[in-house]
């Protein structure tokens, strides 16, 4: 394979424009972790998510261009470094399924995706919607369905469903 001279130059002018680096997204993460006494990470991922991305012309660039191998890799060494368990979790379905009403978290499976009904909607962005009516912030149901997974199916604790607490990594 033939790299230009330019080739790092150019790689580094498209880091500093997404402001995107592996190293400095996960640096903060370590003090949190021993801060907030998190013994375990769970991180949702699904395989070929960046194949085909269907959010844009410009915002498809944008995303397939960010290295998110390189924070997985990251934070799975900064894991191992601080004594934290880390697990990697396929995520299908998690933003569509309801925590709160505990609905199913099937795995996909592109020869035979699920066709079933899931209970509570996303109504706005960043807003989920149960089926009892009880709003949540959508990312904090995908995360708890990503760990409602990486559990087998459990979590013992409901707090912090409405208002999330924000942790700044950097």
């Amino acid at each position: 394979m033939y790299v230009s001279q330019q080739s790092p130059l150019m790689v580094a002018a498209r880091r500093s424009k997404t402001g995107f680096t592996p190293s400095a997204k996960a640096n903060g993460f370590s003090p949190v972790g021993h801060l907030y006494n998190i013994g375990t990470v769970v991180v949702g991922y699904n395989k070929d998510f960046k194949l085909s991305p269907s959010i844009g012309k410009i915002n498809n660039q944008n995303f397939v261009q960010l290295p998110l191998g390189d924070l997985r890799l990251t934070v799975s060494y900064l894991c191992e470094r601080y004594n934290m368990r880390y697990i990697e979790q396929e995520e299908s379905y998690t933003s569509k399924s309801s925590y709160i009403d505990n609905d199913i978290l099937p795995i996909y499976q592109p020869e035979q995706p699920y066709q079933g009904t899931f209970m509570g909607k996303r109504v706005y962005r960043g807003l989920y919607k149960s089926a009892n009516g009880v709003t949540i912030n959508a990312d904090v149901n995908g995360a708890l369905n990503i760990l409602r997974k990486a559990n087998g199916g459990t979590l013992p604790c409901r707090g912090f469903l409405a208002n999330p607490k924000r942790i700044r990594l950097v």
